[in-house]
């Protein structure tokens, strides 16, 4: 459990805690600054990547020639096993940025009945998923002036994850999480997992 990074316990009685997965080169610290835009009754959880790219982490290797930019498929179900075997049992909401967005689809697919929502920010599809029809809410966010994930991917993603509560938003931004789209992920969360208090203003 050395690489699991619990930043931010529950304050009063726990509810359904946040799980964060960090992006291509980062590590578990990376993402740890969004902690701010949940209310304090729901821990979060932020999980090192198993393999090392440079001076940070990678979920699995990428092929920068490949249209779905994976070298190996088996390695993103071997990395959702080990984010499973890394969490405490029962249901979670999973933000996954970039290449951890990767990862957080296939929870979705591999264990449905552990991920209670999705926030996938500047990701694209899971390869090898056509279309899926999904039973928890699911926010898109991306970047308009992404250049190493083109906003297209969003698109994609939108067309491949099919449900009621299904939502895409698009920025003026890079490759990154701005202030107003961390806004809209605490209100999107606050509205949709129960919490009393109104959502939490970051900027």
């Amino acid at each position: 459990m050395q690489s699991l990074l619990v930043d931010k316990k529950a304050i009063g009685e726990a509810k359904i805690p946040v799980v964060l997965l960090h992006g291509l080169g980062a590590d578990e610290h990376d993402l740890m600054g969004l902690a701010a835009a949940f209310a304090p009754q729901h821990p979060v959880l932020s999980l090192r990547a198993p393999g090392r790219y440079g001076d940070g982490y990678q979920w699995f290797e990428i092929d920068w020639e490949s249209e779905t930019l994976v070298a190996d498929p088996g390695e993103i179900e071997s990395a959702g096993r080990y984010v499973i075997n890394h969490l405490p049992s029962g249901p979670f909401v999973c933000l996954g940025f970039s290449q951890g967005g990767i990862i957080a689809q296939e929870l979705l697919r591999a264990f449905p009945d552990r991920v209670a929502g999705l926030v996938l920010v500047s990701t694209w599809p899971l390869p090898g998923l056509a279309s899926a029809r999904a039973k928890v809410p699911i926010l898109l966010q991306h970047g308009e002036l992404d250049p190493i994930v083109p906003v297209r991917a969003a698109d994609l993603l939108s067309d491949i994850w099919l449900g009621d509560d299904v939502s895409l938003m698009k920025y003026p931004m890079a490759h990154q999480i701005s202030t107003a789209s961390l806004n809209d992920i605490s209100r999107w969360f606050a509205e949709r997992f129960g919490d009393s208090s109104s959502p939490r203003s970051v900027g």
